[in-house]
Protein backbone atom coordinates (compact mmCIF):
# COMPACT_ATOMS: atom_id res chain seq x y z
CA UNK A 1 0.00 0.00 0.00
CA UNK A 2 2.67 2.18 1.25
CA UNK A 3 4.61 2.09 -2.78
CA UNK A 4 1.56 2.70 -4.18
CA UNK A 5 0.94 5.62 -2.17
CA UNK A 6 4.67 6.63 -3.13
CA UNK A 7 4.00 6.16 -6.46
CA UNK A 8 0.83 8.56 -6.43
CA UNK A 9 3.00 11.05 -4.85
CA UNK A 10 5.59 11.21 -7.57
CA UNK A 11 3.56 11.36 -9.89
CA UNK A 12 0.98 14.49 -8.73
CA UNK A 13 4.39 16.31 -7.98
CA UNK A 14 5.79 15.54 -11.69
CA UNK A 15 2.12 16.44 -13.41
CA UNK A 16 2.50 19.79 -11.18
CA UNK A 17 5.76 20.49 -12.13
CA UNK A 18 4.62 19.72 -15.98
CA UNK A 19 1.64 21.96 -15.56
CA UNK A 20 2.83 24.80 -14.61
CA UNK A 21 5.90 25.13 -16.88
CA UNK A 22 3.53 24.60 -19.79
CA UNK A 23 1.37 27.31 -18.81
CA UNK A 24 4.03 29.59 -17.64
CA UNK A 25 5.66 29.03 -21.22
CA UNK A 26 6.33 32.71 -21.49
CA UNK A 27 7.06 33.81 -18.10
CA UNK A 28 9.70 31.05 -17.33
CA UNK A 29 13.11 32.42 -17.10
CA UNK A 30 16.37 30.59 -15.99
CA UNK A 31 18.29 33.45 -14.04
CA UNK A 32 21.76 32.39 -12.72
CA UNK A 33 20.67 28.43 -12.65
CA UNK A 34 17.51 29.42 -10.56
CA UNK A 35 14.52 29.41 -12.89
CA UNK A 36 12.16 31.92 -12.32
CA UNK A 37 7.98 32.21 -13.52
CA UNK A 38 6.68 35.51 -13.80
CA UNK A 39 2.68 35.52 -14.39
CA UNK A 40 1.61 38.22 -16.85
CA UNK A 41 -1.87 39.17 -17.17
CA UNK A 42 -3.39 40.32 -20.11
CA UNK A 43 -4.20 43.61 -21.26
CA UNK A 44 -7.23 44.98 -19.92
CA UNK A 45 -9.89 47.23 -21.93
CA UNK A 46 -9.79 51.08 -21.24
CA UNK A 47 -13.33 51.87 -20.61
CA UNK A 48 -16.96 49.66 -20.85
CA UNK A 49 -20.00 51.75 -22.06
CA UNK A 50 -23.93 50.40 -21.00
CA UNK A 51 -25.97 51.97 -23.19
CA UNK A 52 -29.88 51.49 -22.43
CA UNK A 53 -31.53 51.56 -26.17
CA UNK A 54 -34.19 54.40 -25.92
CA UNK A 55 -37.27 52.18 -26.17
CA UNK A 56 -35.64 50.29 -23.28
CA UNK A 57 -35.47 46.57 -24.43
CA UNK A 58 -31.88 45.93 -24.34
CA UNK A 59 -28.67 47.14 -22.56
CA UNK A 60 -25.83 47.25 -25.00
CA UNK A 61 -22.29 47.06 -23.50
CA UNK A 62 -19.56 48.50 -25.54
CA UNK A 63 -15.55 48.92 -26.06
CA UNK A 64 -12.81 49.29 -28.12
CA UNK A 65 -10.48 46.57 -28.84
CA UNK A 66 -7.24 45.85 -26.93
CA UNK A 67 -3.76 44.77 -28.85
CA UNK A 68 -2.58 41.68 -28.90
CA UNK A 69 -6.05 39.78 -27.18
CA UNK A 70 -7.15 36.24 -28.74
CA UNK A 71 -10.96 37.13 -27.03
CA UNK A 72 -13.06 39.29 -24.44
CA UNK A 73 -15.82 37.72 -21.96
CA UNK A 74 -18.72 40.37 -20.64
CA UNK A 75 -19.98 39.82 -17.07
CA UNK A 76 -22.58 41.66 -14.95
CA UNK A 77 -22.51 42.30 -11.43
CA UNK A 78 -25.50 43.42 -9.13
CA UNK A 79 -24.27 46.20 -6.51
CA UNK A 80 -23.51 44.24 -3.02
CA UNK A 81 -23.35 41.27 -4.60
CA UNK A 82 -19.60 39.30 -5.03
CA UNK A 83 -20.63 36.98 -7.70
CA UNK A 84 -20.88 37.88 -11.58
CA UNK A 85 -22.69 36.51 -14.30
CA UNK A 86 -21.58 35.61 -17.96
CA UNK A 87 -23.23 37.45 -20.99
CA UNK A 88 -22.61 35.82 -24.07
CA UNK A 89 -23.12 36.94 -27.86
CA UNK A 90 -19.79 39.43 -27.27
CA UNK A 91 -18.79 40.12 -31.25
CA UNK A 92 -17.39 42.94 -33.48
CA UNK A 93 -19.31 41.85 -36.50
CA UNK A 94 -22.19 43.93 -35.69
CA UNK A 95 -23.09 47.19 -34.12
CA UNK A 96 -26.72 48.06 -31.95
CA UNK A 97 -28.57 50.67 -32.73
CA UNK A 98 -29.02 52.86 -29.88
CA UNK A 99 -32.87 53.18 -30.53
CA UNK A 100 -33.79 49.71 -30.31
CA UNK A 101 -31.30 47.48 -30.62
CA UNK A 102 -31.26 46.59 -34.07
CA UNK A 103 -27.91 45.22 -35.33
CA UNK A 104 -26.10 46.35 -38.86
CA UNK A 105 -23.04 45.65 -40.13
CA UNK A 106 -20.29 47.24 -38.04
CA UNK A 107 -17.28 48.52 -40.60
CA UNK A 108 -14.88 49.04 -37.81
CA UNK A 109 -13.59 45.78 -36.51
CA UNK A 110 -12.06 47.42 -33.30
CA UNK A 111 -15.23 48.53 -32.08
CA UNK A 112 -16.97 45.58 -30.18
CA UNK A 113 -19.98 45.13 -28.10
CA UNK A 114 -23.00 42.59 -26.84
CA UNK A 115 -26.80 43.53 -26.30
CA UNK A 116 -28.99 41.59 -23.99
CA UNK A 117 -32.72 41.91 -22.37
CA UNK A 118 -33.10 44.63 -20.05
CA UNK A 119 -36.30 42.45 -18.54
CA UNK A 120 -33.35 39.88 -17.68
CA UNK A 121 -32.37 41.85 -14.43
CA UNK A 122 -34.49 42.67 -11.63
CA UNK A 123 -36.41 46.25 -11.47
CA UNK A 124 -34.99 48.85 -9.03
CA UNK A 125 -31.32 46.93 -8.69
CA UNK A 126 -28.45 48.94 -9.49
CA UNK A 127 -25.61 46.59 -12.22
CA UNK A 128 -22.65 46.74 -13.71
CA UNK A 129 -21.09 45.43 -16.76
CA UNK A 130 -16.95 44.47 -16.63
CA UNK A 131 -14.79 42.64 -19.61
CA UNK A 132 -11.78 40.85 -19.25
CA UNK A 133 -9.27 39.54 -22.12
CA UNK A 134 -7.61 37.03 -22.86
CA UNK A 135 -4.30 36.42 -25.19
CA UNK A 136 -4.68 32.44 -25.38
CA UNK A 137 0.05 31.58 -25.80
CA UNK A 138 -0.52 27.85 -26.71
CA UNK A 139 -3.21 25.93 -27.04
CA UNK A 140 -2.58 24.47 -23.17
CA UNK A 141 -2.22 27.97 -21.88
CA UNK A 142 -4.08 31.68 -21.36
CA UNK A 143 -3.41 35.03 -19.75
CA UNK A 144 -6.64 36.99 -19.02
CA UNK A 145 -6.69 40.71 -17.86
CA UNK A 146 -8.04 42.40 -14.82
CA UNK A 147 -12.03 43.23 -15.23
CA UNK A 148 -12.35 46.93 -15.96
CA UNK A 149 -15.92 47.53 -14.63
CA UNK A 150 -18.45 50.08 -16.19
CA UNK A 151 -20.27 52.32 -13.54
CA UNK A 152 -23.48 50.97 -12.19
CA UNK A 153 -26.63 51.44 -13.64
CA UNK A 154 -30.23 51.40 -12.31
CA UNK A 155 -33.00 49.04 -14.12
Amino acid sequence: MKSKFGYLVLLVLVLSVFVVFLGCKNGVQEVDGEVKIALVKGNPVDKVTVTKTTDGVYIIVSFDAVENTSSYEVYCQMEGSLEYVYLPGVQNYSTYAKADGIASDNADPDKWSCRTLTSAFKAGEKFRFGVITTLFETEFSSTSSDFTWSDYIKF
